[in-house]
């Protein structure tokens, strides 16, 4: 089986841990985040009901204090630091993307 560059590290090489995070923690990353979603809107059908290339903005309509509950509760849930001053919302323009985004963070941490 051919794998592609989402399995390859940095050096173009396939490892482990970059197989690990493409089949194992892209899934529950994706359900966290949906889960958390579904918190701050206090929509549980919300969890189940989201795909994973859902616009966080335009189909969950977070306003910006549930903008702002969410990624704190993004903060807790992965052991991460969101720099707000510096931080892209452009990454929080699919469930899919973000969850690229704190998968290679939480990758950068454990380093």
């Amino acid at each position: 089986m051919l794998l592609d560059s989402r399995f390859r590290g940095n050096d173009g090489r396939v490892t482990n841990e970059n197989l690990w995070f493409r089949l194992g923690w892209v899934g529950t990353i994706t359900r966290t985040i949906k889960r958390l979603l579904a918190e701050v809107k206090e929509q549980p059908e919300l969890e189940e009901g989201l795909s994973d290339d859902a616009d966080i903005f335009n189909d969950v309509w977070l306003d910006s204090l549930q903008t702002v509950t969410f990624l704190f509760k993004l903060e807790d849930a992965f052991d991460i630091e969101i720099d707000f001053d510096n931080f892209d919302y452009a990454d929080m323009r699919s469930i899919g993307h973000l969850c690229e985004v704190i998968g290679a963070q939480q990758a950068n941490n454990a380093n």
